[in-house]
């Protein structure tokens, strides 16, 4: 017995394998999202480097998404850079959240200096915070 593919029946396993392929809007997303905006107020995009506003003062803001809901959460920055600003560093722990809007602001110096911001949440109670994502940006006078 022999059979026959034809040229119809290659079509339409064509068509169904790329109907079934994730594309852009429909591609498995991360479980948590970060990334840095130049904006101090929504909407926010995310940006690699900003520059200041005015003459000593800069501002950005630190963005965090879950896309598995609320979990608790903390937040560290560390700055990059020649004295005053490199060096920096802060945690701050924050409630059960599932999107952050992290504002940042510097003023009363102009340097070039970059910021990185790593994001940790709790997966499970009474677990210790894990670092789920990070955000790196540059800054230029």
């Amino acid at each position: 017995m022999k059979i026959k593919f034809g040229l119809p029946l290659v079509l339409a396993s064509l068509l169904l394998a790329l109907a079934a392929a994730p594309t852009g809007a429909g591609a498995v997303k991360t479980k948590y999202e970060a990334y840095g905006s130049c904006a101090d107020s929504q909407p926010f995009k995310a940006s690699d480097h900003c520059s200041y506003d005015s003459g000593r003062y800069f501002r950005a803001t630190f963005v965090f998404k879950s896309h598995v809901g609320k979990r608790p959460l903390k937040a560290c920055f560390r700055a990059y850079g020649p004295k005053p600003l490199g060096g920096g560093h802060a945690c701050g722990k924050l409630g059960p959240l599932a999107y952050k809007a992290y504002p940042f602001k510097i003023s009363g110096v102009r340097q070039h200096f970059s910021v990185k911001v790593t994001w940790f949440v709790k997966k499970k109670p009474g677990a210790g915070f894990s670092p789920v994502a990070s955000s790196f940006m540059k800054v230029v006078p």
